[in-house]
Protein backbone atom coordinates (compact mmCIF):
# COMPACT_ATOMS: atom_id res chain seq x y z
CA UNK A 1 0.00 0.00 0.00
CA UNK A 2 2.74 2.38 1.03
CA UNK A 3 4.70 1.46 -2.08
CA UNK A 4 1.71 2.26 -4.31
CA UNK A 5 1.17 5.60 -2.56
CA UNK A 6 4.84 6.44 -2.99
CA UNK A 7 4.73 5.72 -6.72
CA UNK A 8 1.63 7.81 -7.13
CA UNK A 9 3.28 10.69 -5.28
CA UNK A 10 6.30 10.59 -7.54
CA UNK A 11 4.15 10.60 -10.67
CA UNK A 12 2.11 13.55 -9.44
CA UNK A 13 5.26 15.43 -8.52
CA UNK A 14 6.70 14.90 -12.00
CA UNK A 15 3.46 16.02 -13.64
CA UNK A 16 3.52 19.19 -11.57
CA UNK A 17 7.20 19.81 -12.12
CA UNK A 18 7.27 19.35 -15.95
CA UNK A 19 5.17 22.46 -16.77
CA UNK A 20 7.29 24.42 -14.35
CA UNK A 21 10.47 23.30 -16.12
CA UNK A 22 8.94 24.11 -19.52
CA UNK A 23 7.82 27.52 -18.34
CA UNK A 24 11.26 28.18 -16.91
CA UNK A 25 12.92 27.29 -20.23
CA UNK A 26 10.52 29.60 -22.06
CA UNK A 27 11.34 32.41 -19.68
CA UNK A 28 15.05 31.84 -20.14
CA UNK A 29 14.68 31.86 -23.93
CA UNK A 30 12.67 35.08 -23.79
CA UNK A 31 15.28 36.64 -21.54
CA UNK A 32 18.04 35.63 -23.95
CA UNK A 33 16.16 37.21 -26.85
CA UNK A 34 15.73 40.43 -24.89
CA UNK A 35 19.45 40.48 -24.08
CA UNK A 36 20.36 39.82 -27.73
CA UNK A 37 18.01 42.57 -28.90
CA UNK A 38 19.62 44.94 -26.41
CA UNK A 39 23.11 44.21 -27.67
CA UNK A 40 21.88 44.49 -31.26
CA UNK A 41 20.59 47.94 -30.39
CA UNK A 42 23.81 49.15 -28.76
CA UNK A 43 25.87 47.64 -31.57
CA UNK A 44 24.11 49.61 -34.30
CA UNK A 45 26.42 49.83 -37.28
CA UNK A 46 24.88 52.46 -39.54
CA UNK A 47 23.31 55.89 -39.53
CA UNK A 48 20.07 56.68 -41.29
CA UNK A 49 20.25 57.51 -45.00
CA UNK A 50 21.25 61.13 -45.41
CA UNK A 51 23.55 61.01 -42.38
CA UNK A 52 27.20 60.10 -42.59
CA UNK A 53 30.49 60.42 -40.76
CA UNK A 54 33.44 62.31 -42.17
CA UNK A 55 36.94 61.10 -41.28
CA UNK A 56 39.62 63.78 -41.16
CA UNK A 57 43.40 63.33 -41.34
CA UNK A 58 46.26 65.15 -39.53
CA UNK A 59 46.04 68.20 -41.83
CA UNK A 60 42.27 68.37 -41.42
CA UNK A 61 41.94 66.87 -44.87
CA UNK A 62 38.98 64.62 -45.61
CA UNK A 63 40.03 60.96 -45.67
CA UNK A 64 36.64 59.39 -46.35
CA UNK A 65 32.91 59.61 -45.72
CA UNK A 66 30.67 56.72 -44.76
CA UNK A 67 27.23 56.09 -43.32
CA UNK A 68 28.76 53.40 -41.12
CA UNK A 69 29.18 54.53 -37.54
CA UNK A 70 32.83 55.25 -36.83
CA UNK A 71 34.43 54.37 -33.50
CA UNK A 72 37.78 55.07 -31.87
CA UNK A 73 40.38 52.52 -33.07
CA UNK A 74 38.61 51.97 -36.39
CA UNK A 75 41.13 51.92 -39.24
CA UNK A 76 40.96 52.74 -42.91
CA UNK A 77 43.29 51.89 -45.79
CA UNK A 78 42.72 54.51 -48.50
CA UNK A 79 42.73 53.90 -52.22
CA UNK A 80 46.43 54.90 -52.21
CA UNK A 81 47.11 52.34 -49.46
CA UNK A 82 47.77 54.82 -46.66
CA UNK A 83 46.58 53.53 -43.29
CA UNK A 84 44.77 55.82 -40.86
CA UNK A 85 43.55 55.06 -37.34
CA UNK A 86 40.73 56.90 -35.58
CA UNK A 87 41.61 58.42 -32.17
CA UNK A 88 38.68 60.77 -31.61
CA UNK A 89 34.98 60.70 -32.52
CA UNK A 90 32.40 63.47 -32.17
CA UNK A 91 28.99 61.81 -32.48
CA UNK A 92 27.15 65.13 -32.49
CA UNK A 93 29.16 66.56 -35.37
CA UNK A 94 29.52 63.13 -37.03
CA UNK A 95 33.24 63.75 -37.21
CA UNK A 96 36.13 61.32 -36.74
CA UNK A 97 39.77 62.38 -36.43
CA UNK A 98 42.41 59.94 -37.57
CA UNK A 99 46.17 59.78 -37.41
CA UNK A 100 48.35 58.62 -40.24
CA UNK A 101 49.94 55.28 -39.35
CA UNK A 102 51.92 54.11 -42.37
CA UNK A 103 51.85 53.25 -46.02
CA UNK A 104 50.72 49.65 -46.34
CA UNK A 105 52.36 47.06 -48.56
CA UNK A 106 49.26 45.01 -49.28
CA UNK A 107 49.66 41.32 -48.65
CA UNK A 108 49.35 39.11 -51.73
CA UNK A 109 47.39 36.04 -50.77
CA UNK A 110 47.42 34.64 -54.28
CA UNK A 111 51.07 33.81 -54.84
CA UNK A 112 51.69 32.38 -51.39
CA UNK A 113 48.51 30.34 -51.41
CA UNK A 114 48.79 28.95 -54.94
CA UNK A 115 52.44 27.98 -54.66
CA UNK A 116 51.87 26.39 -51.29
CA UNK A 117 48.81 24.51 -52.52
CA UNK A 118 50.57 23.26 -55.66
CA UNK A 119 53.60 22.08 -53.73
CA UNK A 120 51.42 20.50 -51.06
CA UNK A 121 49.34 18.69 -53.68
CA UNK A 122 52.46 17.14 -55.21
CA UNK A 123 53.96 16.20 -51.86
CA UNK A 124 50.65 14.62 -50.89
CA UNK A 125 51.03 12.13 -53.77
CA UNK A 126 53.98 10.63 -51.89
CA UNK A 127 52.34 10.77 -48.49
CA UNK A 128 50.97 7.71 -46.74
CA UNK A 129 48.70 9.77 -44.50
CA UNK A 130 45.20 10.75 -45.49
CA UNK A 131 44.15 14.39 -45.69
CA UNK A 132 40.79 15.79 -44.73
CA UNK A 133 38.46 16.18 -47.71
CA UNK A 134 37.94 19.82 -46.79
CA UNK A 135 41.61 20.62 -47.41
CA UNK A 136 41.44 19.28 -50.97
CA UNK A 137 38.35 21.37 -51.71
CA UNK A 138 39.72 24.58 -50.21
CA UNK A 139 39.38 27.47 -52.60
CA UNK A 140 37.51 25.40 -55.16
CA UNK A 141 33.96 25.95 -53.94
CA UNK A 142 31.43 28.40 -55.35
CA UNK A 143 31.13 32.12 -54.67
CA UNK A 144 28.37 32.84 -52.16
CA UNK A 145 26.45 36.13 -52.49
CA UNK A 146 23.76 37.51 -50.20
CA UNK A 147 22.35 40.81 -48.94
CA UNK A 148 21.95 41.61 -45.25
CA UNK A 149 20.31 44.94 -46.07
CA UNK A 150 17.87 43.70 -48.66
CA UNK A 151 16.04 47.03 -48.97
CA UNK A 152 19.00 49.17 -50.06
CA UNK A 153 18.40 50.97 -53.35
CA UNK A 154 19.83 53.64 -55.65
CA UNK A 155 17.75 56.82 -55.68
CA UNK A 156 18.43 58.06 -59.26
CA UNK A 157 17.42 54.66 -60.71
CA UNK A 158 15.01 53.11 -58.20
CA UNK A 159 13.34 56.40 -57.23
CA UNK A 160 13.93 55.87 -53.53
CA UNK A 161 16.72 54.90 -51.16
CA UNK A 162 14.83 51.90 -49.80
CA UNK A 163 12.38 49.26 -51.11
CA UNK A 164 11.15 46.77 -48.53
CA UNK A 165 12.50 43.25 -49.17
CA UNK A 166 13.23 44.04 -52.83
CA UNK A 167 15.84 46.78 -52.99
CA UNK A 168 17.86 47.66 -56.06
CA UNK A 169 20.85 46.08 -54.36
CA UNK A 170 19.51 42.70 -55.53
CA UNK A 171 20.06 43.79 -59.16
CA UNK A 172 23.71 44.46 -58.32
CA UNK A 173 24.05 41.08 -56.62
CA UNK A 174 22.42 39.31 -59.56
CA UNK A 175 24.74 41.09 -62.03
CA UNK A 176 27.63 39.79 -59.89
CA UNK A 177 26.17 36.26 -60.02
CA UNK A 178 25.49 36.38 -63.77
CA UNK A 179 29.00 37.64 -64.59
CA UNK A 180 30.60 34.85 -62.60
CA UNK A 181 28.35 32.16 -64.07
CA UNK A 182 28.91 33.43 -67.61
CA UNK A 183 32.65 32.97 -67.04
CA UNK A 184 32.18 29.41 -65.85
CA UNK A 185 32.18 29.81 -62.06
CA UNK A 186 29.71 28.29 -59.62
CA UNK A 187 27.65 30.68 -57.54
CA UNK A 188 25.23 30.22 -54.68
CA UNK A 189 23.03 33.31 -54.51
CA UNK A 190 20.53 34.06 -51.79
CA UNK A 191 17.58 36.37 -52.42
CA UNK A 192 16.48 36.01 -48.82
CA UNK A 193 15.29 39.33 -47.38
CA UNK A 194 16.41 40.36 -43.90
CA UNK A 195 14.25 43.43 -43.35
CA UNK A 196 13.78 45.64 -41.50
CA UNK A 197 16.98 47.61 -42.03
CA UNK A 198 17.83 47.74 -38.36
CA UNK A 199 20.59 46.56 -36.04
CA UNK A 200 19.06 43.06 -35.95
CA UNK A 201 19.50 42.50 -39.71
CA UNK A 202 22.88 40.81 -39.21
CA UNK A 203 21.36 38.39 -36.73
CA UNK A 204 18.72 37.48 -39.32
CA UNK A 205 21.23 37.21 -42.18
CA UNK A 206 23.37 34.96 -39.98
CA UNK A 207 20.93 32.13 -40.69
CA UNK A 208 21.41 32.77 -44.42
CA UNK A 209 25.18 32.64 -44.02
CA UNK A 210 24.91 29.34 -42.17
CA UNK A 211 22.85 27.90 -45.03
CA UNK A 212 25.32 29.17 -47.65
CA UNK A 213 28.23 27.65 -45.75
CA UNK A 214 26.70 24.20 -46.29
CA UNK A 215 27.71 24.63 -49.96
CA UNK A 216 31.37 24.95 -48.89
CA UNK A 217 31.90 28.28 -50.68
CA UNK A 218 35.37 29.57 -51.50
CA UNK A 219 34.29 33.06 -50.45
CA UNK A 220 31.20 34.86 -49.13
CA UNK A 221 30.24 38.38 -50.19
CA UNK A 222 27.60 40.41 -48.34
CA UNK A 223 26.74 43.06 -50.95
CA UNK A 224 25.64 46.54 -49.76
CA UNK A 225 25.72 50.14 -50.93
CA UNK A 226 26.80 53.17 -48.87
CA UNK A 227 24.78 56.34 -48.16
CA UNK A 228 27.11 59.26 -48.85
CA UNK A 229 27.44 61.85 -51.66
CA UNK A 230 28.03 60.34 -55.09
CA UNK A 231 31.53 61.76 -55.58
CA UNK A 232 32.77 59.60 -52.69
CA UNK A 233 32.40 56.50 -54.86
CA UNK A 234 33.20 57.88 -58.33
CA UNK A 235 35.62 55.50 -60.04
CA UNK A 236 36.73 54.20 -63.40
CA UNK A 237 37.43 50.80 -64.95
CA UNK A 238 38.27 49.95 -68.55
CA UNK A 239 37.83 53.60 -69.50
CA UNK A 240 34.25 53.79 -68.18
CA UNK A 241 32.76 55.46 -65.15
CA UNK A 242 31.91 52.97 -62.40
CA UNK A 243 30.92 52.99 -58.76
CA UNK A 244 33.89 52.26 -56.54
CA UNK A 245 33.90 49.36 -54.10
CA UNK A 246 34.89 49.52 -50.43
CA UNK A 247 35.73 46.38 -48.48
CA UNK A 248 34.55 46.26 -44.87
CA UNK A 249 36.19 44.01 -42.27
CA UNK A 250 34.65 43.61 -38.81
CA UNK A 251 37.12 44.01 -35.95
CA UNK A 252 35.04 42.03 -33.45
CA UNK A 253 35.51 38.46 -34.58
CA UNK A 254 38.15 35.78 -34.18
CA UNK A 255 38.85 35.67 -37.93
CA UNK A 256 39.73 39.36 -38.10
CA UNK A 257 43.43 38.93 -38.92
CA UNK A 258 42.78 36.42 -41.72
CA UNK A 259 39.87 38.40 -43.11
CA UNK A 260 41.97 41.57 -43.15
CA UNK A 261 44.76 39.77 -45.03
CA UNK A 262 42.22 38.39 -47.47
CA UNK A 263 40.72 41.86 -48.03
CA UNK A 264 44.21 43.26 -48.68
CA UNK A 265 44.77 40.58 -51.30
CA UNK A 266 41.50 41.48 -53.03
CA UNK A 267 42.39 45.17 -53.03
CA UNK A 268 45.89 44.46 -54.31
CA UNK A 269 44.47 42.49 -57.23
CA UNK A 270 41.88 45.21 -57.82
CA UNK A 271 44.60 47.88 -57.89
CA UNK A 272 46.49 45.78 -60.42
CA UNK A 273 43.56 45.14 -62.75
CA UNK A 274 41.53 48.35 -62.30
CA UNK A 275 43.57 51.06 -60.50
CA UNK A 276 40.56 53.34 -59.82
CA UNK A 277 38.05 50.68 -58.73
CA UNK A 278 38.86 50.02 -55.05
CA UNK A 279 37.91 52.79 -52.62
CA UNK A 280 39.71 51.17 -49.70
CA UNK A 281 39.39 48.81 -46.75
CA UNK A 282 37.47 49.91 -43.65
CA UNK A 283 38.28 47.93 -40.49
CA UNK A 284 35.13 48.82 -38.59
CA UNK A 285 33.52 48.08 -35.28
CA UNK A 286 31.33 44.98 -35.51
CA UNK A 287 31.35 41.37 -36.63
CA UNK A 288 29.20 41.29 -39.80
CA UNK A 289 28.98 37.50 -39.39
CA UNK A 290 32.62 37.25 -40.46
CA UNK A 291 33.28 35.09 -37.41
CA UNK A 292 31.67 32.28 -39.43
CA UNK A 293 34.35 32.29 -42.14
CA UNK A 294 37.74 34.01 -42.63
CA UNK A 295 36.81 34.55 -46.28
CA UNK A 296 33.64 36.55 -45.65
CA UNK A 297 33.86 40.18 -46.78
CA UNK A 298 31.28 42.95 -46.84
CA UNK A 299 31.20 45.02 -50.04
CA UNK A 300 29.92 48.57 -50.34
CA UNK A 301 29.16 48.89 -54.04
CA UNK A 302 28.78 52.60 -54.62
CA UNK A 303 26.30 54.79 -52.81
CA UNK A 304 22.56 55.49 -52.93
CA UNK A 305 23.05 58.78 -54.77
CA UNK A 306 24.57 57.06 -57.81
CA UNK A 307 22.88 55.48 -60.83
CA UNK A 308 22.47 51.76 -60.29
CA UNK A 309 24.10 51.10 -63.64
CA UNK A 310 27.36 52.49 -62.24
CA UNK A 311 27.14 49.98 -59.40
CA UNK A 312 26.54 47.16 -61.89
CA UNK A 313 29.60 48.21 -63.87
CA UNK A 314 31.61 48.40 -60.66
CA UNK A 315 30.65 44.89 -59.59
CA UNK A 316 31.38 43.63 -63.13
CA UNK A 317 34.93 44.99 -62.85
CA UNK A 318 35.21 43.42 -59.40
CA UNK A 319 34.35 40.07 -61.00
CA UNK A 320 37.75 40.27 -62.70
CA UNK A 321 39.30 40.51 -59.23
CA UNK A 322 37.46 37.45 -57.92
CA UNK A 323 38.23 35.45 -61.05
CA UNK A 324 41.95 36.07 -60.79
CA UNK A 325 42.46 36.23 -57.03
CA UNK A 326 40.22 33.37 -55.95
CA UNK A 327 40.42 31.01 -58.92
CA UNK A 328 43.60 32.14 -60.69
CA UNK A 329 41.57 32.49 -63.89
CA UNK A 330 40.56 28.84 -63.80
CA UNK A 331 36.91 28.43 -64.73
CA UNK A 332 35.19 25.69 -62.74
CA UNK A 333 32.96 24.55 -65.58
CA UNK A 334 35.53 23.93 -68.31
CA UNK A 335 35.47 27.39 -69.89
CA UNK A 336 38.55 29.34 -68.87
CA UNK A 337 37.94 32.13 -71.42
CA UNK A 338 41.52 31.92 -72.59
CA UNK A 339 42.83 32.94 -69.18
CA UNK A 340 43.99 29.56 -67.98
CA UNK A 341 46.74 29.70 -65.43
CA UNK A 342 49.23 27.20 -64.09
CA UNK A 343 46.86 24.40 -63.17
CA UNK A 344 45.58 23.94 -66.74
CA UNK A 345 48.52 24.75 -68.96
CA UNK A 346 51.84 26.10 -67.71
CA UNK A 347 52.57 27.58 -71.10
CA UNK A 348 49.22 29.16 -71.74
CA UNK A 349 50.31 32.58 -70.51
CA UNK A 350 46.94 33.75 -69.21
CA UNK A 351 46.54 36.57 -66.75
CA UNK A 352 47.44 34.35 -63.88
CA UNK A 353 49.72 32.05 -65.83
CA UNK A 354 53.39 31.70 -66.55
CA UNK A 355 53.42 34.08 -69.49
CA UNK A 356 51.86 36.99 -67.72
CA UNK A 357 54.06 40.02 -67.56
CA UNK A 358 56.82 38.39 -69.57
CA UNK A 359 58.33 36.74 -66.47
CA UNK A 360 58.25 33.30 -64.95
CA UNK A 361 55.26 34.18 -62.80
CA UNK A 362 53.72 31.86 -60.24
CA UNK A 363 53.78 28.81 -62.52
CA UNK A 364 57.42 29.17 -63.51
CA UNK A 365 58.62 29.73 -59.98
CA UNK A 366 56.63 26.78 -58.72
CA UNK A 367 58.04 24.45 -61.38
CA UNK A 368 61.60 25.59 -60.68
CA UNK A 369 61.07 24.97 -56.99
CA UNK A 370 59.75 21.47 -57.69
CA UNK A 371 62.59 20.64 -60.09
CA UNK A 372 65.11 21.97 -57.60
CA UNK A 373 63.69 19.89 -54.76
CA UNK A 374 63.62 16.82 -57.02
CA UNK A 375 67.26 17.36 -58.04
CA UNK A 376 68.43 17.77 -54.44
CA UNK A 377 66.47 14.69 -53.43
CA UNK A 378 67.94 12.65 -56.27
CA UNK A 379 71.52 13.63 -55.42
CA UNK A 380 70.91 12.83 -51.74
CA UNK A 381 69.56 9.43 -52.76
CA UNK A 382 72.65 8.71 -54.85
CA UNK A 383 75.01 9.84 -52.07
CA UNK A 384 73.31 7.61 -49.52
CA UNK A 385 73.33 4.58 -51.83
CA UNK A 386 76.79 5.14 -53.32
CA UNK A 387 78.80 5.90 -50.23
CA UNK A 388 80.02 9.41 -51.06
CA UNK A 389 80.14 12.31 -53.51
CA UNK A 390 83.16 10.88 -55.39
CA UNK A 391 81.23 7.74 -56.25
CA UNK A 392 78.22 9.82 -57.30
CA UNK A 393 80.46 11.87 -59.60
CA UNK A 394 81.82 8.73 -61.15
CA UNK A 395 78.35 7.32 -61.79
CA UNK A 396 77.11 10.58 -63.26
CA UNK A 397 80.13 10.73 -65.56
CA UNK A 398 79.51 7.19 -66.63
CA UNK A 399 75.86 7.95 -67.30
CA UNK A 400 76.53 11.09 -69.37
CA UNK A 401 79.21 9.43 -71.45
CA UNK A 402 78.62 5.72 -71.69
CA UNK A 403 74.87 5.34 -71.06
CA UNK A 404 73.87 8.48 -72.90
CA UNK A 405 76.12 7.61 -75.86
CA UNK A 406 74.68 4.11 -76.00
CA UNK A 407 71.17 5.51 -76.04
CA UNK A 408 72.00 7.84 -78.94
CA UNK A 409 73.67 4.99 -80.85
CA UNK A 410 70.63 2.78 -80.33
CA UNK A 411 68.32 5.52 -81.60
CA UNK A 412 70.54 6.11 -84.69
CA UNK A 413 70.60 2.37 -85.51
CA UNK A 414 66.80 2.24 -85.36
CA UNK A 415 66.55 5.23 -87.73
CA UNK A 416 69.02 3.59 -90.16
CA UNK A 417 67.04 0.34 -90.11
CA UNK A 418 63.90 2.29 -90.90
CA UNK A 419 65.53 3.95 -93.92
CA UNK A 420 66.83 0.57 -95.27
CA UNK A 421 63.31 -0.82 -95.18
Amino acid sequence: MLKRMGTTFVVIALLLTFPAITTEKTNVAQAENIIEDFFDLVSQTELKDGQYFTMYGPEDEIIMKTARIIHVDDRFICSDNKLYEVYHVDNNELRADAKFVKEVALRRFENETNETNLLASIISKFSFTSSPAQAEDEGQGPVAIYHTHSDESYVPTDGTESIDEDGGIFDVGMRFRDELEDRGYDVVFSDQAHDPHDSGAYKRSRRTVEELLKENPAVLFDVHRDAVPAEQYAGEADGEDVAQIMLVVGQQNQNMAETEAFAEALKAKGDELHPDLMKGIFMANGSYNQDLSPRAVLLEVGTYTQEKELAKKGITAFTDVVEQEIYNGQAQNGDDNGQAGILADPGAGGNGGAGAGGGLGTAGRSILWILGIAAVGGIAFLVINSGGFSEVGSKLKSFTTKEFANQLKKQKDEEDDGEDK
